[in-house]
């Protein structure tokens, strides 16, 4: 019976909480917040706007893993909701340059390479898996703001690592595969 009045006092506690959370949200405009892609990559050379990209994901990994960790009491709706609104944008336009100036130009580089056409379209497949994905993750964590406590943390949390630790290795690749192959060409590389 104490038990049960403790587990009521705690879920009230965390209602009380993630209301308050919610409120304070309201009044928090969302354009305050710094959006995770900061440069423009136009004037970039190819090697370092791929590199950037690199850099900008693996700050979403790192979000996502605080997130993920701090899952179900530690939720901070504002980083939520800031990585759930550039989730999917960033994927996007960085799968967008690899595959419209990345791939193009490693293909050119097949005769030396003779393995990078099935590379890239290992790439290609993830990215689409990649992208998918994000969408889902971008709306459970929305989900996560909204419904607070009735979210499935256990779901969610696993969803997160998933994703995340899916996208460390997707980056790993390209940097151990086409990043040698963009640093050969080094004085050849398209701007």
């Amino acid at each position: 019976m104490i038990w049960i009045k403790e587990s009521r006092k705690r879920n009230a506690y965390f209602a009380v909480y993630y209301f308050w959370k919610i409120m304070e949200r309201q009044f928090m405009p969302l354009s305050n917040n710094r959006p995770l892609l900061q440069m423009d990559t136009r004037q970039m050379g190819t090697r370092e706007t791929i590199s950037h990209y690199h850099s900008e994901l693996l700050k979403l990994c790192d979000a996502l893993e605080n997130i993920a960790n701090g899952l179900p009491v530690l939720v901070d709706t504002q980083e939520c909701l800031r990585v759930a609104q550039d989730l999917v944008p960033i994927i996007h336009e960085a799968h967008s340059f690899e595959e419209e100036t990345l791939f193009p130009y490693l293909q050119s580089w097949q005769d030396k390479f003779p393995d990078i056409t099935n590379s890239m379209e290992r790439l290609r497949f993830e990215h689409w898996e990649d992208e998918a994905y994000a969408e889902e993750i971008s709306e459970g964590l929305k989900e996560l703001v909204a419904r607070g406590l009735d979210c499935n943390f256990e779901a969610l949390s696993y969803m997160l690592r998933g994703f995340f630790e899916g996208l460390r290795r997707h980056i790993a690749f390209e940097v151990e595969h086409l990043m040698p192959i963009l640093n050969h060409s080094e004085g050849q590389v398209v701007h």
